[in-house]
């Protein structure tokens, strides 16, 4: 085996280069089974949407491409990112990949004085990223990350550990729920709230809204990384082809400012609470639960009575409403990490 590794800021034919990176034989994993799928549409705008100082690579063998990912400088002091990973994870030298690979991070990470790379994270948060690493059944959903569970084991096996772990659970007897929460949604509607329904694209000032509650209600959250509105409007314009927003919503305060949001759609008979934000101002007044009475009884009138809540971070306050429901799967996801050491 004779590997060597090619860089998108050392190549001659760039064009080229792109061309091999977002054309890779992805694998992914979906349900029970690991299939090939076509190259995701956002990952040749990667080459342009980042800010911060960056590389792509391709890890070859006699020519043939086995690995490829990404590294970037982040906001965050002392921390690179790793993310776009794939590799011939069936490759008899798997572990040899992975061992060059973690010495090409490494290198980059010394020669930046870092002292630890997170991954995989597609340049920020608000791109895809984190790795599936455990499943006891339910369906396979969309917004999970697609990549088989084999690249986690075999990343820790190298060396990589656990920075952050994150889940998403599916429950039923979501009556309980809309039962529990009636009183705190009228209540929510006599302190003067009211909640706004989007339509099922988003239009320019909705877009606006959500960029700025967004960026302002999670800025002090885990590895955020603001983006700038016109990166926000290219990466929901591309969610939006695949979700209907009609079942999402804004919260208006009593004064008709928006000051919040859900965001959640319908997929595999299940309704999915993506994303819930509130201005800090706001919270402890019930609303939170108010937003949740909305959205379910508006879904147990479709006839849906399952939930998802998607991609929470382990131990967060969120995951509170799952014990008034019956849990029927948990999913997990992991954003991994490397320790770097340089010379003293």
């Amino acid at each position: 085996m004779q590997l060597h590794c090619e860089f998108y800021s050392e190549s001659k034919e760039k064009n080229e280069f792109i061309k091999d990176f977002i054309q890779f034989p992805r694998e992914v994993f979906q349900g029970d089974l690991t299939v090939k799928v076509l190259p995701f549409e956002l990952e040749a705008m990667y080459f342009k949407l980042h800010p911060l100082k960056h590389d792509f690579f391709l890890l070859k063998d006699n020519g043939k491409t086995v690995l490829r990912s990404m590294i970037c400088q982040t906001p965050h002091t002392g921390i690179l990112y790793f993310g776009l990973f794939d590799f011939d994870f069936k490759n008899s030298n798997a572990e040899k990949i992975i061992e060059e690979f973690k010495k090409i991070l490494t290198e980059w990470g010394i020669k930046e004085k870092a002292t630890s790379i997170i991954g995989p994270v597609n340049f920020s948060t608000w791109l895809p990223y984190r790795l599936f690493s455990y499943r006891d059944g339910g369906e396979t959903f969309s917004f999970e990350p697609d990549r088989p569970l084999i690249y986690c084991e075999l990343l820790k096996k190298a060396g990589f550990r656990t920075n952050q772990l994150f889940s998403s659970k599916g429950y039923d007897q979501l009556n309980n729920i809309i039962q529990l929460s009636k009183s705190e949604y009228e209540r929510a509607l006599s302190l003067g709230y009211k909640f706004e329904f989007l339509e099922r694209e988003l239009n320019e000032k909705d877009m606006m809204d959500l960029h700025r509650l967004s960026v302002s209600i999670f800025k002090d959250n885990y590895l955020a990384t603001p983006i700038d509105f016109a990166t926000f409007k290219t990466l929901y314009a591309a969610q939006a082809k695949k979700d209907d927003y009609s079942h999402s919503f804004f919260i208006v305060s009593p004064s008709g400012e928006r000051i919040g949001f859900f965001v959640n759609f319908i997929e595999n008979g299940y309704v999915v609470v993506k994303t819930i934000g509130i201005d800090k101002g706001h919270r402890g007044t019930g609303i939170s639960n108010g937003g949740m009475y909305l959205s379910f009884n508006k879904m147990a009138g479709l006839g849906i009575h399952k939930m998802v809540a998607a991609m929470v971070k382990e131990g967060a306050q969120s995951e509170s409403y799952g014990k008034k429901m019956h849990l029927l799967w948990t999913h997990l996801y992991e954003i991994l990490e490397l320790n770097i050491k340089g010379d003293d």
